[in-house]
């Protein structure tokens, strides 16, 4: 199983290197809302963000054992970061991208959460 879902993952990561630049120049040539298709490639990128670094971030910016972790599906790190800003669960290191968020745009981290994706306690 381990074994399949890794050459699954390097299958993707080989054909994302070979067709992402490709498809993302034709996209920026022929799109007629270029903000659009640029918001939603960001999107896509900060959850699988989200998912990849989400052993990683559940044990550097928040209280592991009391905080909302990271790496639920179809969340962004933001939306995580913001709930664990309510939660006061954050460690120092999250405060800090807390802040660096907030110099980007006021309060983003409050504004993304997504109150649609719930924590499923997979501690990862």
């Amino acid at each position: 199983m381990i074994v399949s879902a890794s050459l699954l993952i390097l299958v993707a990561i080989g054909l994302a290197s070979l067709l992402f630049p490709i498809a993302f120049v034709y996209a920026i040539i022929v799109c007629a809302d270029r903000y659009t298709y640029l918001h939603r490639i960001a999107l896509g990128i900060d959850e699988l963000g989200n998912t990849v670094c989400g052993p990683l971030f559940n044990r550097t910016l928040i209280n592991f054992s009391k905080g909302y972790h990271f790496g639920q599906p179809g969340e962004t790190i933001s939306s995580a970061i913001g709930k664990n800003l309510q939660m006061g669960t954050l460690t120092y290191t999250g405060r800090l991208l807390n802040k660096l968020l907030d110099k980007i745009e006021k309060n983003h981290s409050i504004i993304s959460i997504d109150n649609q994706v719930v924590n499923t306690d997979n501690k990862i």
